[in-house]
């Protein structure tokens, strides 16, 4: 059953022997689940519930996570809950790397683009998958000026993240502090460019699975660290073309790659008295990689409007999209 299962004094009641209950992902029982003897109990992934039964039932999992038994109260997790906070970080690590992508090339104009000094930059994502809606925000600052034949600056934000699962029975929130140093070089036609940034996230995550299902579990998870490391490399075409009466109009074109080397740890929980460790995620390289777009019009008074797009692609097929708009004038 994947549906709403109800009963007064029973929600299933089995009278003989050889059947099977298969709960699925989606399902809500109300009432409790008369087993009886030489019947069996199934669960399959996705399920995040727990279950109050009578009898004596075989009790099979099927790849649906960490289960308990408590004889009378059988629970299950759902795992990718647990591994959330890995893709938040991901998401946000390139979303920066993005906005200072972006930064760097409105200054590499033959005017020197909108100028160098303080500035101020948006951060927005949303990441679809079969199991989860994950949307990310926030806002960074920074300021740079030139030094020689390229500039240097540094920046500081703030992030918020929200995680949405399908099964609607658990909700995982972020709160990220960054900040980091950048800088580039230009000599010829070549720009060299790099980025160190650095931070630390919280994660408080919510569970309401129980009271639906006539069971109380307890569950406790232990802190973990998520550790990630996210490098990059671009090359990118400028051009600037006249184009009379509009001011100067600033194209760049980009393509590169990402390598993002990730290490969760396994996850600790007690669930019903039960001590289970498990991986939260695959450990591991992941590659990506995109390509982008900057167009700058400087229709004159020294103000310079912008926008950015960037598409990528990762090696599981997930698509990622970008897209900015900036108004720069020097302060």
């Amino acid at each position: 059953s994947s549906g709403t299962i109800r009963g007064s004094s029973a929600a299933v009641k089995f009278t003989g022997s050889g059947n099977s209950l298969s709960l699925l992902k989606g399902n809500i029982v109300e009432g409790m689940l008369v087993m009886g003897s030489g019947n069996s109990l199934s669960l399959v992934r996705g399920v995040n519930a727990a279950y109050s039964y009578s009898g004596d039932p075989a009790v099979r999992s099927s790849g649906s996570g960490p289960l308990a038994d408590t004889g009378s109260v059988v629970v299950t997790l759902d795992r990718s809950g647990f591994s959330a906070p890995e893709d938040m970080m991901d998401d946000l690590a390139r979303i920066v790397a993005d906005r200072v992508d972006a930064r760097l090339l409105s200054l590499r104009t033959e005017d020197g683009g909108p100028g160098t000094g303080p500035w101020l930059q948006a951060l927005g994502s949303r990441r679809a998958q079969q199991s989860f809606d994950l949307l990310t925000g926030g806002g960074m600052a920074g300021a740079d000026h030139e030094v020689g034949a390229g500039h240097a600056g540094g920046f500081a934000g703030l992030a918020r993240g929200q995680d949405h699962f399908e099964s609607g029975s658990e909700e995982l929130t972020s709160t990220s502090y960054f900040g980091g140093l950048y800088g580039d070089y230009t000599f010829s036609r070549i720009v060299l460019n790099a980025a160190v940034t650095g931070g630390f996230s919280t994660f408080d995550g919510s569970r309401d699975i129980y009271t639906e299902h006539w069971a109380s579990i307890d569950l406790d998870v232990d802190s973990r660290m998520v550790h990630l490391l996210d490098m990059r490399g671009q090359m990118a075409w400028l051009g600037t073309f006249a184009t009379g009466g509009l001011g100067q109009l600033d194209v760049t074109l980009r393509a590169g790659g990402d390598l993002t080397v990730s290490r969760g740890g396994d996850v600790q929980i007690d669930l019903a008295s039960a001590v289970m460790d498990f991986a939260a995620g695959d450990d591991g390289l992941e590659a990506r990689g995109f390509v982008g777009f900057d167009i700058g019009l400087k229709p004159g008074l020294d103000t310079t409007v912008s926008l950015s797009g960037t598409l990528g692609v990762d090696r599981s097929g997930v698509l990622s999209m970008d897209a900015g708009l900036r108004v720069a004038r020097p302060l």
